[in-house]
């Protein structure tokens, strides 16, 4: 029985800290994103600031919702699961409506 909660703790170990590099890799594209059209912004060379600001910021919440789906994975109870099922709907909420909003400057554009 040790060994099985030897590989437990192991396991639990490995996924969290691949939700953490999953939010970190997030946290740099929107960084990135942001500090790219900020520079583009002043410099006059990006001229679809918006769009590639909102990209940037999709992508990123797909990295960070992969962590929360990892996260479910060592959830232990019905109340955890619940707080994070929360969170994903709000992220791919917020996904959705980037998305949108993306197309939605596409089209304007042309």
């Amino acid at each position: 029985m040790p060994i099985l909660a030897h590989a437990q703790n192991i396991f639990i170990t490995a996924v969290t800290v691949l939700i953490c590099l999953l939010e970190i890799m997030g946290i740099v594209i929107i960084c990135v994103g942001a500090i790219r059209d900020f520079v583009g912004y002043f410099t006059g060379r990006n001229i679809n600031i918006r769009l590639d600001l909102a990209e940037s910021m999709a992508l990123a919440l797909e990295f960070m919702l992969g962590g929360e789906i990892l996260r479910t994975i060592i959830a232990h109870e019905f109340h955890d699961i619940l707080i994070v099922g929360c969170i994903i709907v709000l992220r791919v909420s917020l996904t959705l409506l980037i998305h949108w909003e993306s197309s939605h400057l596409e089209k304007t554009q042309k």
